[in-house]
């Protein structure tokens, strides 16, 4: 008798440490899916926004392209102080 309800009490062990280490197991299998799939969407909003700072990168590079110069304007702003004076 006492042996039998020693393998009960085994069976019933085992039984609920098999339960504790399937449902660790689901969480972390889980969490890393749901962790794989945030990572996913961070790269895509990277690549995203790499893009758009590239096109602001040429934008700029074409604002800078016309530009006046301090010395392209000098010319100007001598005309306009001689005609102010008068």
């Amino acid at each position: 008798m006492i042996d039998g309800g020693f393998t009960t009490f085994q069976k019933h062990f085992q039984t609920v440490l098999t339960t504790i280490t399937s449902a660790t197991i689901l969480f972390c299998a889980g969490y890393i899916y749901d962790a794989s799939k945030e990572q996913a969407v961070m790269a895509a909003n990277m690549q995203a926004l790499t893009s758009q700072i590239a096109k602001l990168e040429m934008k700029l590079d074409q604002f800078q392209g016309s530009y006046v110069t301090r010395l392209e304007h000098k010319d100007h702003e001598d005309r306009l102080r001689r005609l102010e004076r008068r």
